[in-house]
């Protein structure tokens, strides 16, 4: 059996943030890792401990203080339609619909719009948005501005999706909602997806593995293998299985600061 492609290979990346008259921050510290295409793999540690640093450097929004980022075997060195990202608040343009939110990235790339039409209308109905096409973003709930988001960023049919914490602000409900429809998004679209988040059920819930972090400057701690059969839903949330994975992880979360610098384990 071929081994699997490497998507996203980190390798040796530091980042140390300086600012005029001021010490300098270091906030990630040799970080090495891959990840292979169509997985997903969720970053999880506490505030602070540059998650989100690691997921701006592969959407080359930031450049690494030390190492290199590859995607797909190209350096990383500027944004690219390779990876769309989904950040923490929707930020989408208030003045515009829902449709033009979503198709906006496509027309100022000069994309003709039968080209992008079709694909638009097949996102809105992947995130379950029929009939609100034309609606402005107050008039829809946090739940509903984040899928905009998410289609907006899968429009352009990226190899990698980039998300940061973006459930993060919603109800417990409309979250586990938020959770379903991504598996099913990657279900069908495939993408690659790198999630960052701090909540716990969440990681177990979504990956296929969980790289937990230390605290500033950040470090993959511990690697974890969740091997959660797929597709899954929320009944899988109170299996045995799914609560002894979250307890062996919360225990790594507890006592992660005097662990070794990278372990394996498959849970």
């Amino acid at each position: 059996m071929p081994a699997p492609e490497v998507k996203i290979k980190v390798d040796q990346v530091s980042k140390v943030f300086a600012s005029h008259g001021q010490a300098p921050v270091p906030a990630l510290d040799i970080i090495s890792t891959e990840i292979h295409a169509q997985e997903i793999v969720c970053l999880l540690g506490p505030s602070g401990c540059g998650k989100s640093t690691l997921l701006n450097i592969i959407a080359g929004f930031e450049p690494p203080s030390t190492g290199t980022v590859c995607v797909s075997g190209r350096t990383v060195t500027k944004p690219g339609p390779d990876r769309g990202m989904v950040f923490q608040a929707p930020a989408l343009f208030p003045w515009l619909t829902v449709r033009q939110n979503i198709t906006l990235g496509a027309k100022c790339r000069g994309t003709p719009a039968q080209d992008y039409e079709a694909r638009a209308a097949e996102y809105i109905a992947a995130i379950g948005l029929q009939g609100f096409e034309h609606y402005y973003p107050y008039q829809l709930s946090g739940g509903m501005r984040q899928r905009v988001s998410i289609a907006r960023a899968l429009l352009g049919e990226p190899d990698v999706l980039l998300l940061d914490e973006p459930f993060g602000a919603l109800d417990a409900q409309t979250r586990l909602s938020m959770q379903e429809l991504l598996l099913q998004i990657w279900e069908r679209f495939r993408p690659t997806i790198m999630f960052v988040t701090h909540d716990v059920e969440e990681a177990v819930f979504l990956a296929s593995r969980v790289l937990l972090m230390s605290a500033r400057p950040g470090r993959i701690r511990e690697e974890i293998v969740v091997s959660l059969p797929r597709p899954r839903t929320f009944e899988v949330l109170t299996t045995d299985q799914f609560v002894a994975i979250k307890k062996q992880l919360l225990s790594l979360v507890h006592n992660h600061a005097s662990g070794p610098a990278l372990q394996s384990a498959a849970l």
